[in-house]
């Protein structure tokens, strides 16, 4: 009764729990390598790859065959998909220890597959075989290929690509790929996809544009062949020959390990041109196959980048070594981040990568690329100290035995040596010195510096071994901000052979009078837009015979000149700002000014940074007496042989700040009151107080709205995000609980066949002795038979009597009634408990899935009821379409040459060439394009004026630019759509058709309504009740930039 109880039990929880996590496997792989230890066994290194729709890794691996031995084992999050697709990588480590070097196999099963083109989900079953018979060739034990996959790879349909499976293999051994077989137990579902075809030899993977869409589950392969007859030798069994491949079934493999993985072929793209939908990567990114060399406790960067021309970059999805971790740079670079340890050392590591770019609501996926990394032993150790603006570098002389100090220096800047004593090598440098490069993160503000070793020119040889140590300072963004780079700078020190030392001070003042210095305290300095900024750089203590020369200055957002985003003050000795005005020439000190910059405004805070040439005075041949030069002209050498007085000094960096813009900031003109003020002004002023009032009124009602809008918009928000929480809870902590309940199964389903299985044998062994005991009865018995039947014919009755007397005692009996025994009862009954058992279950799983199923509709549609409420609101008034505006601005580039852009987005036609540099955007027609480009809903407003009209447009960004026929103005092509409004004529044009509109006056200002999704666009002329002037319904296949064109006696501000 106990066994049928378990049975049933047994059965009904392994139905639930297949049940609960079907459809959540998108692939897994594994790999190995070994090393003998000084007893004789050895320990192997398995490293597995399991991804699933959520964070989560099994460890039940179990042993095939062979000798498995006992095993360790860690595991963690590789990556996840963050635009769709819903899969999270592990890689787990098992370290297992086996007595000898002899074959065993390793394999993993379960359910279920995702939901794919063959079935709604299936089994899946990985199999690796592990042999580490020493090799003939190496004298080491073989290793397995090395590879590794995206769980879910996409392509779209119109788009075939080949997949170059990563398979590179340590011993150089010739790989294959296949499909696994059913009899071999190397796969669950053993199907071989449509629309795809793989060879085996260079292990690619195509697909044509006949695949249907849909998911195609594959499990591949891998087997490693020798180049060369080998002999694989065990110290626990008989040596084996291996040889190159001649077919399957001929001669088998070194090894096989699996690698499965499913790729979804989606709806068809508008270009399959790799950079306009789906993205391309760009420099730096490494190409495929390429082999990167990694340190031993050395952080290894891959940095990855992509770019597109319609969709956005929106992530870089990767597959490679557990610790591995990902971040991206403000420049749009993806860093993959990796630092091997001590037991890495030797070994390869595939990782494999993808970028993402989104277009509305589609997701495209760039090529996979697959790098190799190999890890070589520790280089040399430095200690790297970051104070608040130094950086200091320390390096053991021993890990870079034959490198004197002397030979080293600052990303080969020879003002930046690198200093030595009997046991280290030492420098410290400004962060904002020496070439110091500056990165940024989301969350890090990073400093990079090279040191490396440089030869002396006047040698002809060379016996100094290259090195190239990289050393970084990495602060959290908000402590540097508020910490580090909030202080009035100190003097800055240098010293120049031929010199000797300088202290240099750079300082703000408060008038052209240069008396009033700013109190350091008063840091960071606020300005207005348009005050000047009195600026001097002075010696702290005066140096006779000298002058400073101003050889550039830039802002930029941190205290690093070497910022990317920066905003050029004085360029070679001239001044890149037309505001910029040098007070002194050929002086020890030099004071300049120049009026506050909109650059300031954009950021918190900005830094001047200034390079600095120091000269002997009044020598014709220095940097200083040249002044400003374009750029081309050689600055006279600097460089200091024996015997020869020094001229100038390099460039050295001094920096101060930071500024900031006033938060109220606005110029206000003094205007001297009239004592002859008329009655008109007074009156004017009356109406202006009333007007002003009715004003401050309407915004009040308009900011009542708006907060009640923002309050009901933030609700709805939070109702979304409180359901999607609730959901993915409930999802990982029913597959928390399911992946418990499978765990508990298999420990029951063992112990259950233990038990049965020793009960077998408790049962069995008495009625094995007994039959042991009757089978030496019968043949007892068949003896004495066979001999009664001879003396049965013998003649001789002497013989008779003697014999008869012998054979006719009876032989002895083995008594099999003694003990009681009874073979095992009919299972029949235990198999209709179960079948009983499982028809109820079912019937319960269908019920309570029902309720699920229920609960889910009536949670569907009430999300859905809230979206259409919250979203799906068609604006009426102007209110209503101010929920979508969007502020764009002009594209200088895209301009004219007889357009006039001013600072308020005002578009003016002009009878003057505007000094515009040649750009390949320009238009060669009288339009401009914005910058900005519109998806998703939009709105925005135009005020025109001028009798000729203008033109209100909306042009992809491929339209042709250089050309002067009517087939360049927008709306002459079908690649634009315009609106001309003006006094006399308002009409609507596309792809040179011309739709004359019965309105009869328009306002001057147009409002302009896009819905790209739904193919919408519409113009208005913008009043409280929005009077639509045209609307158009089609299907926008780009994004859409809006432009404007404008007519001669005509101008039109983009508001």
């Amino acid at each position: 009764m106990s066994i049928m109880c378990a049975s049933a039990l047994l059965s009904s929880l392994l139905l639930l729990a297949s049940t609960a996590t079907a459809s959540h496997f998108t692939g897994g792989s594994m790999t190995f390598s070994s090393r003998k230890n000084l007893d004789g066994s050895y320990e192997v290194d398995i490293r597995f790859k399991e991804a699933y729709h959520s964070c989560y890794s099994f460890d039940n691996w179990y042993c095939g065959s062979g000798d498995c031995g006992s095993k360790s084992y860690v595991s963690g999050k590789v990556d996840s998909s963050s635009t769709g697709g819903g899969w999270c990588q592990t890689e787990g480590v098992m370290k297992r220890t086996v007595p000898n070097n002899s074959p065993f196999e390793l394999h993993q099963s379960s359910c279920c597959w995702i939901y794919n083109t063959v079935s709604y989900g299936g089994n899946w079953r990985l199999l690796t075989h592990i042999d580490l018979g020493e090799r003939s060739d190496t004298s080491q034990p073989n290793r397995s290929p090395v590879a590794t996959i995206l769980p879910i790879v996409r392509v779209p349909q119109n788009c075939p690509r080949n997949y170059n499976l990563l398979s590179c293999d340590p011993d150089h051994d010739q790989v294959r790929c296949r499909y696994g077989v059913s009899s071999a137990n190397e796969c669950g579902m053993c199907n071989q996809p449509a629309g795809f075809s793989l060879n085996q030899s260079s292990c690619t993977l195509s697909n044509a544009i006949s695949a249907a869409q849909g998911v195609y589950v594959f499990e591949v392969v891998m087997e490693d062949y020798p180049n060369q007859h080998i002999t694989l030798n065990y110290n626990a069994m008989a040596a084996e020959v291996r040889t190159p491949f001649v077919s399957a079934s001929s001669n088998p493999p070194l090894s096989k390990i699996p690698l499965q993985f499913a790729i979804e072929v989606e709806a068809s793209a508008p270009s399959c041109i790799e950079g306009e939908y789906l993205p391309r990567f760009i420099h730096p990114t490494p190409h495929h196959g390429e082999h990167l060399q990694a340190r031993v406790n050395q952080e290894l960067e891959i940095r990855v980048k992509a770019t597109a021309t319609y969709s956005s970059i929106t992530d870089v999805v990767f597959s490679g070594p557990l610790n591995s971790t990902k971040e991206t740079t403000t420049t749009g670079e993806y860093v993959i981040n990796w630092t091997p340890t001590s037991e890495n050392f030797g070994q390869h590591f595939p990782i494999c990568f993808a970028a993402e770019g989104q277009y509305g609501s589609r997701i495209y996926q760039s090529e996979m690329r697959c790098v190799i990394v190999v890890v070589e032993a520790e280089g040399p150790r430095a200690h790297v100290t970051c104070s608040r603006d130094t950086m200091s570098v320390s390096i053991e002389r021993a890990t870079i035995a034959g490198i004197h100090g002397d030979h080293l220096r600052l990303n080969n800047n020879a003002s930046c040596l690198v200093y030595s004593n009997s046991t280290h090598v030492f420098t410290t440098f400004s962060l904002n010195g020496c070439g110091t490069q500056i990165e940024e993160t989301e969350e890090h503000l990073l400093f990079k510096n090279t040191i490396v070793t440089f030869d002396n020119p006047n040698h002809i040889i060379t016996r100094k071994n290259e090195i190239e140590i990289e050393v970084m300072c990495k602060y959290q963004k908000k402590s540097s901000i508020t910490t580090m780079f909030d202080a009035h700078r100190p003097a800055v020190n240098f010293t120049e052979r031929g010199f000797g030392s300088f202290s240099y001070q750079f300082e703000f003042y408060q008038s052209g009078s240069f008396r009033n210095m700013r109190n350091p305290n008063t840091y960071p300095l606020d300005y207005d837009v348009g005050q000047t900024i009195y600026m001097e750089i002075e010696p702290v203590n005066l140096v006779q015979n000298t002058e400073v020369f101003l050889e550039s200055c830039v802002a930029t957002p941190y205290d690093n000149p070497n910022y990317p985003i920066s905003y050029p003050i004085i360029t070679n000795g001239c001044a890149a700002d037309e505001t910029v005005n040098i007070h002194t020439s050929h002086d020890p000190n030099v004071k300049f000014s120049m009026q506050a910059f909109k650059f300031i405004g954009q950021y918190d805070q900005v830094f001047i940074s200034c390079s600095i040439i120091i000269c002997q005075a009044n020598n014709p041949n220095t940097r200083c007496a040249q002044g400003c030069t374009n750029g081309t002209v050689v600055a006279p050498s600097s460089h200091v042989h024996k015997r020869e007085a020094a001229i100038q000094t390099g460039s050295h960096f001094i920096s101060q700040g930071p500024l900031r813009l006033k938060r109220s900031a606005s110029l206000t003109e003094a205007i001297s009151p009239s004592l002859n003020l008329n009655l008109v002004f007074v009156a004017g002023c009356v109406v202006a107080v009333v007007a002003m009032h009715q004003l401050k009124r309407m915004q009040r009602s308009f900011k009542k709205r708006i907060q009640q809008r923002e309050k009901d918009l933030q609700q709805v928000r939070e109702a979304v995000e409180s359901r999607k929480r609730s959901a993915q809870t409930a999802v990982e902590d029913s597959e928390k609980i399911f992946t418990e309940l499978i765990r508990s199964i298999e420990r029951r389903r063992s112990k259950e066949t233990q038990r049965i299985r020793a009960r077998e044998k408790t049962a069995v062994s008495p009625a094995e002795g007994r039959l042991k005991r009757l089978e030496k009865e019968i043949n007892d018995l068949r003896r004495r038979n066979d001999e009664l039947e001879q003396l049965s014919h013998t003649k001789d009755y002497v013989h008779f009597l003697q014999s008869f007397q012998s054979l006719s005692a009876p032989p002895e009996s083995t008594g099999v009634n003694d003990e009681p025994f009874s073979p095992f009862s009919s299972i029949d009954g235990v198999r209709g408990s179960v079948r009983q058992l499982k028809s109820k279950l079912e019937d319960f799983c269908k019920k309570e899935l029902k309720k699920i199923s229920d609960s889910g509709k009536v949670l569907e549609i009430h999300l859905l009821s809230e979206m259409i409420t919250s979203t799906n609101i068609v604006p009426r008034t102007r209110y209503d379409f101010l929920q979508y505006y969007h502020k764009l601005t002009l594209d200088l580039n895209t301009a004219h040459k007889y357009l006039r852009l001013t600072e308020e987005n005002r578009v003016i036609v002009t009878n003057t060439v505007q000094p515009y540099p040649d750009h390949p955007d320009r238009f060669e027609v009288c339009q401009v394009l914005c910058r900005e480009s519109v998806c998703g809903r939009c709105y925005w407003e135009n005020e025109w004026s001028g009798h000729h009209g203008v033109y209100i447009s909306v042009s992809y960004k491929s339209i042709s630019r250089k050309g002067k026929g009517n087939e360049y103005w927008f709306g002459r092509n079908d690649q634009s759509w315009s609106l001309l409004c003006s006094f006399s004529n308002t009409s609507f044009r596309h792809n040179d058709i011309e739709t004359k509109l019965p309105v009869e006056s328009i306002s001057s200002r147009i409002g302009v309504y896009v819905d790209h999704s739904a193919g919408t666009l519409s113009f208005y002329s913008v009043s409280d009740t929005m009077i639509l002037i045209h609307t158009v319904q089609t299907t926008f296949t780009q994004p859409l930039y809006p432009g404007l064109r404008v007519n001669i006696g005509s101008s039109v501000n983009l508001c």
